[in-house]
Order: structure tokens, then sequence, then C-alpha cells
């Protein structure tokens, strides 16, 4: 378990770093895109403490919505925490999930896609669990992306950990915050 941490927080530290390495770049190379003007938005996620030993979550696909532009303005984000990682560790702190930049404007939805979850009880080690909607996450969440300053977004995922324990499912409430970093 403690090594699990460290290995937690190793990745959260190499998140941050990564996302630190790509705002820097931008900003340091001055590049202006000739489409139109641009915003780094970052995705954070963290989770509010289960009764559970441990919740190995993977998640290989993350969408941002763009407002009054109907179906077709979906934009992946890329996923930074590309490995599983444990939700149960990320109560006091967060790990960068995606970065990327997008185009100046109003956005409405994050969607997530967990690939696959796991729970580590005393009872049952590495129980699979089924997610909900094939594992397709919806966060209903207004947020404007500027050229600056930065737009971060917290994804905060509650876990039912009775669900998990009595049906082996994994539904989660997923709630979010915006923050405006200079």
């Amino acid at each position: 378990m403690i090594y699990e941490a460290k290995k937690m927080a190793m990745s959260a530290t190499g998140g941050l770093l990564i996302a630190i390495l790509i705002i820097s770049s931008v900003v340091l190379t001055g590049i202006q895109p000739t489409t139109g003007a641009k915003g780094l938005l970052i995705i954070n996620v963290k989770d509010d403490p289960a009764m559970l030993e441990e919740l190995w979550i993977n998640i290989s696909a993350v969408k941002v919505h763009r407002a009054g532009e109907g179906n077709e303005t979906w934009t992946d984000i890329p996923v930074v925490a590309t490995d599983p990682f444990d939700l149960l560790l990320l109560e006091d702190v967060s790990t960068v999930l995606a970065a990327g930049e997008l185009p100046v404007g109003s956005y409405t939805e994050i969607r997530f896609n967990i690939t696959n979850a796991w729970a580590n009880t005393t009872e049952n080690p590495h129980q699979l669990l089924d997610t909900v909607a094939n594992g397709l996450m919806m966060v209903k969440i207004h947020f404007t992306i500027e050229e600056t300053p930065i737009t971060s977004v917290l994804i905060d995922i509650e876990v039912n950990e009775q669900t998990i324990l009595s049906s082996g499912k994994l539904h989660p409430v997923v709630k979010a915050t915006v923050d405006y970093v200079e």
C-alpha cells in the first residue's frame, strides 16, 4: 500500500510536470496559431473518501464539447494519466488526467471513457467492475477557454462503495469545478 501511494505520488508529480512542460513550451516559444486563438485546458481528477482498500481505474479518452456548435464539435483532449491509477489515493490531492489546447470559446460538457476498473477489498482482491453506460462518464459544466489565463477543471469522482461491494458495479457520481490560473 505504501509502495502504491509512492507510485501514485510519482505519477501525479509526473503528470504535473508534463502539464507544466506543455504550458512552458507554449509560452516560451510564442507560437501563435494561424487558425484562431487558442487557450490551454488542464483536467485534474480527485476522489472523495471510500471504504474500499483500492479502486483502480483506467481512463482512455477525454472529450469536451463547444457550446452552440452541435454534436460535431467534440474535441479530444490528450490523456496524460494513461496508466491505471488508484482513485482512492486522490482524496487530498489531484492528478492531471488530460491537458491540451482548445480554440477560444465556451464549453459545456466533458466526457471521459473508463476503459476498465477494479477494486481491492480484503474479501475480494482484484474484483473487476462493470462500468455504467459502457464506461462513458459525462460531466455537464460550463467553462470558458481564453488565451490567458489557463483554464483548469477539477473532476471529483464520488464512489458508491456499497454498489461496488454488493453488485460489482462502478456507478460514480461525477462533479466538476473550474479555476482560471494566471
